[in-house]
């Protein structure tokens, strides 16, 4: 208790040093970082402090009269270590673990040199799905129109960019008839787009993914297809009731002329 209070005091007399730099660092959940001290020359360091500071401010790690201490009661025990060159290394990252690091380093004659990294952790992001769900005018048209859906199981901090890939190889960034923070686009498609790709990129600092899809395959278009199809299933229907009808009109006959007491005459068809 009396080293953490001591600590404290020494950060908050160099409170009045303020750091000249802060190193924007990113993580990734699971992973590690390295936060190395940028130590002046000619600065013979003496002791060493690591403090985390988010909502509340923690000591993770110190160094001082040649010992190395990390066991301090805080959310980064068991996964803080103090390496060569007074380097601090944050093992298995987590979402909390975001906020600035500050190191406080003392040399022989009562100097202090302040430190700070501000670290953020990041949910690498998911393989994208991307649906497509079509929309008809109500007229006849060749021309059609679809929403295209992205949509990422994980990540954390995204960006949504959609493009337009050609054949030859080129694409072309959407930045009209974006919607939901780029999550869904609208597009317009002609029979010219029959081969059009249309992709869906997810990113985020410390990742990237995409998925690509041809919406012209989800047209609906009317186009006659539809009549073709019908006439093909209706025609054993047909079939049927033609084949039941000349059953019955040959029944009739021969009913007829039975109570008639004439030979029956074959129909002929």
């Amino acid at each position: 208790m009396d080293c953490n209070w001591g600590v404290l005091l020494l950060f908050a007399q160099a409170g009045v040093l303020s750091a000249k730099h802060i190193y924007q660092v990113q993580g990734i959940i699971g992973g590690k970082i390295h936060l190395a001290p940028q130590i002046p020359r000619g600065f013979t360091t003496r002791d060493v402090f690591w403090k985390h500071m988010s909502h509340t401010e923690e000591l993770v790690a110190s160094f001082t009269r040649g010992s190395t201490e990390t066991k301090y009661r805080s959310r980064f025990f068991g996964r803080i270590n103090l390496l060569k060159n007074f380097t601090l290394e944050v093992t298995s990252l987590e979402m909390g673990d975001s906020g600035t690091f500050s190191s406080l380093l003392v040399d022989y004659g009562g100097s202090m040199q302040q430190i700070q990294f501000h670290l953020t952790v990041y949910e690498v992001v998911a393989k994208p799905v991307v649906q497509v769900f079509s929309s008809s005018s109500g007229e006849e048209s060749d021309n059609c129109t679809v929403f295209l859906s992205c949509v990422t199981a994980s990540g954390s901090d995204i960006t949504y960019r959609w493009a337009a890939n050609s054949e030859m190889g080129g694409s072309v960034s959407l930045n009209d008839s974006i919607y939901d923070g780029g999550r869904i686009a609208k597009v317009y498609l002609s029979p010219l787009d029959l081969h059009l790709s249309y992709t869906c990129t997810v990113s985020n600092l410390v990742s990237q993914e995409d998925t690509s899809v041809v919406p012209w395959n989800n047209c609906k278009l009317d186009t006659g297809k539809d009549s073709g199809v019908f006439g093909c299933k209706i025609i054993p229907y047909l079939a049927v009731t033609l084949i039941l009808l000349f059953i019955a009109m040959t029944f009739w006959v021969l009913l007829c002329t039975k109570s008639q007491d004439v030979p029956p005459v074959l129909l002929q068809l």
